[in-house]
């Protein structure tokens, strides 16, 4: 079997073995989430968009977005409320009134993906949904190891263009959290996730001579961080090499891009609140939101300004360019 092959198998079959037992819980959607179900399809989604580049472009396009992408997308979302949730009810100048509607809506969320998972496959006793997906990878026109990590370099290159053109289209300042921070910090994210779904195929080099602005990003968070740490190589004999320390600097971006991000939609989330709750307008409600969880009005801003001013700096220093060092061969 081509590799590319056994990769979806694999996480497949991680994910069927969820879905089996999420099938017996009275909360398929919310036990898929407590127990991590959202990686999965994480890796899924990125083998399939690695592949839409390889290979049979029309069939693993429609594989991610109408099957791995829904099920993601709807435990994010479940995910959303959940944990503004969790953070909103430590906060005792937050209205109970915001929280119960930030509690209806993600009922709302779970009553929605159980649906798609029940009408969908995804947890029938026939197991259709994997069975179909599987029979789809099965006519493939799988590469052979060495052709797919060339086209795997072909594919970082080309991936790195297009965040760098995104960044640039964006201008002389972020304006918009979730059209601009949030989508950059998405596909800065891929590069990430692509190394794990790749089982393997993707390892590190140190081959990169010290340089003065990185040792800012290697932090001990960054540094001991299981999310950097690849899979071993395992069987597999051809490599993409990535330069660890560069890929240290983005880990730090998603991070630091992670946490702002998180902070300016719990001030969207609580303002979405008030205003159903509380019939303040929006510019009113994300400043009383941005009072109670960060004790300033104009927070948003500041976030957002912090976020284009490391962006800066990090897209100067051209470390995404120097991520990708080559493809190496294992030896005998």
């Amino acid at each position: 079997m081509r590799p590319g092959y056994i990769r979806f198998i694999h996480f497949l079959e991680k994910t069927n073995e969820l879905l089996i037992n999420a099938a017996k819980q009275p909360n398929p959607a919310l036990w898929l989430l407590q127990h991590n179900g959202r990686t999965p399809f994480f890796m899924l989604q990125g083998l399939a968009k690695i592949h839409e580049a390889f290979h049979n472009k029309k069939k693993f396009k429609k594989i991610r977005n109408n099957y791995f992408k829904i099920i993601e997308d709807g435990l994010g979302q479940i995910d959303y409320y959940d944990f503004y949730i969790k953070e909103f009810e430590g906060i005792i100048t937050i209205p109970k009134t915001a929280i119960a509607y930030l509690k209806e809506q993600m009922q709302k969320k779970l009553t929605d993906l159980n649906e798609i998972l029940i009408k969908d496959g995804w947890i029938d006793e026939n197991k259709s949904r994997i069975t179909c997906i599987k029979e789809k990878l099965e006519g493939a026109d799988w590469k052979k190891e060495q052709k797919e990590i060339q086209l795997l370099l072909d594919f970082y290159d080309n991936e790195i263009k297009e965040i760098i053109y995104f960044y640039k289209k964006i201008g002389n300042g972020f304006t918009q959290l979730e059209e601009q921070v949030h989508e950059l910090r998405r596909k800065l994210r891929w590069l990430s996730i692509y190394p794990q779904a790749m089982l393997g195929s993707i390892q590190y080099t140190n081959s990169a001579h010290p340089i003065a602005e990185l040792p800012k990003y290697l932090t001990p968070e960054i540094l001991n961080s299981p999310y950097n740490i690849f899979p071993e190589a395992g069987s597999n004999k051809y490599f993409l090499l990535l330069e660890k320390n560069y890929f240290f600097s983005l880990s730090w971006m998603i991070n630091e891009l992670g946490n702002e991000k998180d902070k300016g939609l719990g001030i969207y989330q609580l303002a979405a609140a008030l205003e159903h709750t509380e019939n303040l307008d929006k510019e009113k409600a994300i400043a009383r939101a941005g009072e109670i969880l960060l004790g300033n009005a104009k927070a948003l801003e500041q976030i957002l300004h912090y976020c284009h001013t490391i962006c800066t700096g990090f897209f100067k220093e051209r470390n995404l360019n120097k991520l990708v060092y080559g493809i190496a061969e294992a030896s005998e």
